[in-house]
């Protein structure tokens, strides 16, 4: 009996440390009451104002600068405030903030270096600057404001209208090569960085193309994948159409490209087979500056495109790429429906951290298509009887939370109710996450089974859905 006791109390000893831990990591799952807009940003910032900018100061600035002088301060003074606003509004949205507050922003966004230094010089400085802009401004209406007035509006007006206008100059200006330095210069600074960029992770496409007619299927997928700021690569392998045709069609989706507001550039690559063509182009464009960070490309039903495919794969692991097989027809491609995300319980369980496994890019995928196509998303956890059900869902919202994706439904199902949702024909695209070893005949049964436009991801091991 005192054996059995003594087992107790370590099992609860050991329940209790692994409940705090967990509290640690994921936060109380309770609800929290939060203080909202009004409470919490209008009355306390309205309060700010009213007792000590409008109370004390005010007066004090229409005695000395007059009543137009002191609207003119208050104009500037919400401009700055604005677009320091929108300034940090785009910032911490894609970064945790830590203690520090605005150091901790600065090192966060532009580096331990320049966050750890960051002090007095850099305001003093910026503050001098700042200062000697306003104060030519300031002279200039000081002798003349009429005329400095005119002359402000005329200067913009026929810069605004220069560039409307779209000129080409039969010569260079010093443009094309301070921007060249500026870029080189980037180029060489990013490179000699240590450390991971997931939080720069960009959809970056690589998309071999052997029929130009079957690339163009792909462009509702491509364009909402890539946009607003990647970009699309389109690698032409001959082989089932000649150089010239295939240069054509890709002439022709690249300006699409371009004409969406997606960079996009093409290239040619002639070899003996389709995955020797896509390991030569993969391993030419693997030196650019601007990287591709995921190959893009259908799902092939014969047997030697699925050999192609195993050999791509181990070409992805080598260079560090991820990978995306897109199966289903051209008439499933726009279809702008609910996407449906499948996750399977990660190797430790259903317990958060900042490392989903290989979900990553299938995760990072379905935010893309979501944000583009304007969509909900239904996400799905396959667990393996109904025990797991309450922590599955409490995993799927922490993923949901962290990755700050709006507008998602949760579900829990075994492997044999996946796709026994209340949805029906709602769901338009399903999104599965794939290993290097997965087997193409459960690739093609999930795909049957779903009976929707089908997107397997393979991550590359340098994406991260949560930071």
């Amino acid at each position: 009996m005192p054996e059995e006791q003594n087992l107790e109390q370590s099992r609860s000893a050991t329940a209790a440390v692994r409940a705090e831990v967990e509290e640690k990591v994921v936060g109380s799952r309770r609800p929290r009451k939060l203080f909202g807009t009004f409470s919490g940003v209008f009355t306390p910032t309205l309060l700010t104002i009213l007792g000590v900018i409008m109370f004390l100061r005010q007066g004090w600035v229409v005695g000395n600068a007059g009543l137009l002088g002191a609207w003119l301060i208050i104009l500037l003074a919400f401009a700055i405030t604005a677009f320091t606003a929108f300034s940090l509004s785009s910032i911490v949205t894609n970064i945790r903030i830590g203690a520090g507050g605005a150091f901790s922003i600065i090192s966060q966004s532009l580096g331990l270096e320049v966050g750890g230094s960051i002090g007095i010089p850099l305001y003093i400085s910026k503050a001098l600057a700042l200062l000697g802009a306003i104060g030519c401004v300031f002279v200039m209406f000081v002798i003349n404001p009429a005329f400095g007035g005119v002359a402000v509006v005329v200067v913009l007006f026929l810069h605004a209208y220069l560039l409307r206008r779209h000129l080409k100059a039969p010569f260079g200006d010093v443009r094309s090569g301070l921007f060249a330095a500026l870029a080189e210069w980037a180029a060489k600074k990013i490179e000699s960085l240590a450390g991971p960029r997931a939080k720069t992770w960009k959809a970056n496409l690589l998309v071999p193309v052997q029929n130009p007619a079957q690339a163009e299927e792909l462009y509702p997928l491509l364009h909402d994948f890539a946009a607003p700021r990647g970009f699309v690569r389109m690698l032409g392998l001959t082989g089932k159409k000649d150089a010239e045709e295939i240069s054509r069609g890709l002439e022709q989706l690249s300006s699409n490209f371009q004409e969406d507001d997606i960079f996009s550039n093409w290239t040619i690559i002639d070899s003996a087979t389709f995955s020797e063509n896509l390991a030569a182009g993969i391993e030419a464009l693997g030196g650019a500056f601007f990287r591709s960070s995921v190959i893009v490309m259908r799902f092939l039903e014969d047997q030697n495109s699925q050999e192609d495919i195993r050999r791509i794969i181990g070409d992805t692991r080598q260079y560090g790429l991820g990978l995306v097989l897109v199966h289903g027809g051209s008439e499933d491609m726009d279809q702008r429906g609910l996407l449906h995300l499948v996750l399977r319980r990660p190797k430790d369980g259903w317990k958060i951290g900042l490392d989903l496994g290989a979900s990553d890019l299938a995760l990072l995928t379905a935010y893309k298509l979501k944000q583009n196509r304007q969509v909900d998303l239904v996400l799905t956890a396959v667990i393996d009887d109904e025990n797991e059900k309450k922590e599955a869902l409490d995993y799927l919202r922490t993923v949901a939370e962290l990755g700050r994706i709006p507008n998602v439904r949760f579900h829990a199902r075994t492997d044999e109710t996946i796709f026994d949702l209340e949805y029906g024909s709602g769901i338009t695209v399903t999104l599965f996450s794939m290993k290097p070893d997965t087997d193409f005949e459960t690739m093609r049964s999930l795909a049957e089974q779903a009976g929707t436009l089908c997107v397997f991801a393979m991550d590359s091991g340098k994406e991260n859905a949560l930071i």
